[in-house]
């Protein structure tokens, strides 16, 4: 199973390291095109 990470300030960057995806925003990326980006690892 892939995951994407969306940080908050609440959240330590150095705990998403096992994230496929970490994304600065949710606008950043359109949800099909996140999918599409984890679907290839």
């Amino acid at each position: 199973m892939a995951t994407i990470a969306i940080p908050n300030p609440y959240v330590p960057t150095d705990s998403l390291t096992a994230a496929d995806l970490v994304l600065r925003s949710a606008s950043e990326l359109p949800l099909s095109e996140a999918m599409l980006a984890v679907s290839t690892v």
